[in-house]
């Protein structure tokens, strides 16, 4: 799966609250890698607490689009 589909495929399901955090980036997206300048920027910006609880969030719909591509 490549990096704009992985983009896209996380914003759609992203907690409003996540989606608030990174409006900026999801707006203009990087050209070169969404996906990554994505993740880093949401793990970045959430305080402390919440970093762990966004990673698990993302790498759940990781596993999720890889188990919707597949199938």
């Amino acid at each position: 799966m490549d990096t704009c589909t992985k983009f896209n495929y996380i914003v759609s399901h992203l907690p409003p609250e996540a989606a608030a955090i990174v409006r900026d980036i999801i707006i203009t997206p990087e050209e070169k890698d969404p996906y990554s300048a994505f993740k880093a920027q949401l793990i970045q910006r959430t305080g402390e607490s919440s970093q762990q609880e966004m990673r698990k969030l993302l790498k759940n719909l990781e596993i999720g689009s890889l188990q919707n591509s597949s199938g």
